[in-house]
């Protein structure tokens, strides 16, 4: 029986200088069956020429680039349009997996037969490393009231969700859209609480400028078509999670 090709995807933009390290944990993987898709955003530095020069190494790393700077979210898109993989798998280009990742993740769905798994992760920021272990059922309303999500740790089944995309629209959230639309059908998406990757947290990483971010929040909660007395109900949720998912940060 042939092991299941991974497609992982990796949207970027003027971060050259960290996917060296993002490429070669996916190198390390004990799961050997992937090909990972690199998609420049028109970087306005030498990230384009780096990825082409790691992807010389290894036939399963393909590079291509968008014809304009156009977000990440039309990043991801393209890749998704390129994959070929049973499952899809995210990885920023400043992240890293553990060695085990994916192997870890596909023992979970061969499980559960679950159609999304969430792994739980490091969070690497200026001042502190903590780990961030996530709920072990992942539902539509518990991502509404505070998202345990990223797109590190996210794997699921490509053939169940062929036709979705992340909406170009949202400038911001717009891997919040994409999660809820995996999990709206009433689908579970299983926690798996072994850490299995570094995500990295800059200073000024829109995850943490919450004030910034309501109202691309709030957009997000209208465009899966949440009422809006809802919206309001769940933005309160959503605020005060962010605050202890934050607190230990540094």
């Amino acid at each position: 029986m042939s092991l299941p090709l991974v497609t992982i995807i990796t949207p970027l933009y003027n971060y050259g200088r960290f996917l060296k390290a993002a490429v070669e944990s996916v190198l390390r993987q004990t799961h050997q069956n992937w090909e990972m898709i690199i998609v420049d955003d028109c970087s306005t530095d030498d990230s384009y020429q780096i990825a082409l020069n790691i992807a010389k190494s290894d036939s399963r790393i393909k590079v291509a680039k968008l014809s304009k700077n156009s977000g990440t979210a039309a990043a991801r898109n393209a890749a998704l349009d390129m994959a070929k993989g049973d499952f899809v798998s995210f990885l920023d280009a400043d992240d890293e997996y553990d060695a085990n990742y994916l192997e870890e993740q596909l023992h979970v769905v061969a499980e559960t037969n679950a159609k999304v798994v969430v792994s739980s992760y490091r969070r690497a920021a200026s001042n502190s490393v903590t780990d961030f272990i996530v709920p072990r059922d992942i539902t539509f309303n518990l991502v509404l009231g505070g998202n345990p999500m990223a797109p590190l740790g996210t794997i699921y089944k490509r053939n169940a969700y062929l036709d979705l995309r992340f909406p170009v629209d949202m400038k911001k959230c717009e891997d919040l859209v994409f999660f809820l639309n995996l999990l709206k059908d009433g689908t579970h998406a299983v926690g798996n609480q072994k850490v299995l990757g570094t995500l990295r947290i800059h200073p000024d990483s829109k995850s943490r400028k919450k004030i910034r971010l309501i109202k691309w929040q709030f957009r997000a909660y209208k465009k899966v078509g949440v009422p809006f007395l809802k919206r309001i109900y769940f933005l309160a949720h959503w605020a005060f999670y962010g605050l202890r998912k934050y607190w230990n940060v540094r």
